[in-house]
């Protein structure tokens, strides 16, 4: 209840549940301390030196256009190729086409 009247809400308001849902979901993140990363999609995508560039959507700082990433920390890839690639302040998501370059580990190369 102390929540709802944090946020305004009395017992005869009607509730955006999708918007509760993204509070409740970033209020237990930040109570575990850890800083969530902006997760942002990027095509025609290389990777050399360790920087990642491509075309950024949306990226909340940078805005959409053409980027060079900080270094990367670590790149994963789901069961369908799908890369993550975790940098210092952002998680760039490039799906199985989106590379102008494949990385040397791209599961297709296999």
């Amino acid at each position: 209840m102390s929540e709802f009247v944090d946020l305004g809400i009395e017992l005869d308001s009607e509730i955006d549940y999708r918007a509760l849902a993204k509070y409740m979901v970033a209020s237990e993140k930040y109570e575990t301390d850890s800083i969530v990363k902006p997760e942002v999609v990027i095509k025609d995508a290389a990777i050399k030196e360790n920087v990642l560039s491509g075309y950024a959507y949306e990226h909340p700082k940078l805005g959409e256009g053409r980027i060079n990433s900080s270094s990367i920390i670590d790149i994963t890839y789901d069961e369908r190729a799908t890369a993550r690639i975790e940098t210092k302040n952002t998680v760039f998501i490039v799906g199985p086409t989106g590379w102008s370059e494949r990385p040397e580990d791209h599961p297709f190369n296999n």
